[in-house]
């Protein structure tokens, strides 16, 4: 009867929380925080690409964080969604940063303000990385710990929005002792959400057909030349027009549609929808990024990091090393298979870095 009482509690609290609370526990609510391990082996040579999550456990309260984030993340959605045509409002707002290409605008900060203030009320101890208040000081470390920490995109693809483009999204991961442990990325003009926690699988809700289903990666090893002609690649252009990096994105891009007869390249112009569709299949490979002072930062990657691997899929360093997410740059790819063979290719070089 106690148990009955307590799952009942657990209901009518996850109620109120709304679609954020109605995911949560419907796909991760769990009564146990033991996590099972990947039933995936590991062979010596995938270990050297692949971080060791077995040792980590869930917090008790995952399931709640998953919830309030949620949450939160349609609730930045709306604003989004609100906006997105409105010209006026954008160009009212909109200002720069690191240079005239890197666009910010106040609905990027409204919305981080959104997120934070909703997970921040529920979790008054846990840590915020967010992109738009985040201050590094002239380090690109970061400063992170084993903490629970927040990482926060709150429009990434910010020039996708202020030009009214569609791919656009809400980004929030949760790192655990460095770890990604929980990942949502909000689609709201694409009706998408894509989520996932560590050990426990990752999904896509559709919110127009209302349905949720369990990702995999293409299961295609492109680890061969024949194979890669029907790869899709994802790829980004940063902001930063200097020659070293244009040289080494050109010299990226030929050696994949000259070199390999690649089937497309598409850039979509937000990391965290690039990695989500490599977690869905829809495309198989994504690199991009230069260093840790020109390149994507680590709210960027935290969410599609985690959503990547439930998925079947691998984050990874360029070079060959396991993925820093401090480090703006990344190789994202559908299997450890395909990754080792993109990492062979050496697509960047010791000067690109």
């Amino acid at each position: 009867m106690a148990s009955k009482n307590i799952q009942n509690q657990w209901i009518v609290h996850l109620a109120t929380l709304g679609i954020g609370a109605l995911l949560g526990y419907t796909y991760y609510h769990k009564r146990t925080t033991q996590r099972q391990p990947s039933s995936k082996s590991k062979s010596n040579s995938s270990s050297a690409l692949t971080i060791n999550t077995n040792n980590i456990e869930l917090p008790t309260d995952i399931d709640e964080y998953f919830s309030i984030a949620l949450s939160a993340a349609h609730e930045a959605g709306e604003l989004i969604n609100k906006f997105i045509n409105d010209k006026q409002s954008k160009s009212d707002s909109l200002s720069t940063k690191s240079n005239v290409r890197d666009l910010v605008t106040q609905f990027d900060k409204n919305c981080e303000q959104i997120i934070v203030t909703k997970i921040k009320s529920a979790f008054p101890t846990h840590r915020f990385i967010a992109e738009e208040s985040y201050s590094d000081s002239g380090s690109t470390r970061y400063n992170i710990t084993n903490d629970l920490t927040w990482f926060i995109d709150p429009i990434d693809g910010t020039t996708n929005f202020v030009h009214a483009i569609p791919l656009c999204c809400v980004s929030i991961g949760l790192r655990f002792r460095k770890i990604p442990i929980l990942g949502i990325v909000h689609c709201p003009l694409l009706n998408e959400t894509f989520h996932a926690m560590l050990g426990r699988g990752s999904f896509v809700t559709n919110h127009k057909t209302k349905k949720t289903t369990k990702l995999q990666t293409n299961g295609t090893k492109f680890d061969n030349d024949e194979a890669m002609k029907q790869a899709i690649i994802l790829m980004e252009a940063s902001s930063n027009r200097s020659e070293k990096t244009a040289n080494g994105m050109m010299r990226r891009m030929h050696s994949m549609l000259y070199g390999k007869e690649v089937r497309a390249i598409r850039m979509l112009g937000t990391c965290a929808i690039d990695m989500c569709w490599i977690a869905m299949g829809r495309a198989d490979i994504y690199f991009g990024g230069r260093n840790n002072k020109i390149g994507p930062k680590p709210w960027d990657f935290t969410a599609g990091e985690v959503i990547v691997s439930e998925a079947g899929g691998i984050t990874c360093l360029p070079e060959g090393k396991v993925f820093d997410c401090t480090q703006g740059r990344v190789l994202c790819c559908n299997n450890i298979e395909t990754a080792q063979y993109v990492v062979a290719m050496a697509l960047y070089k010791p000067g690109d870095i």
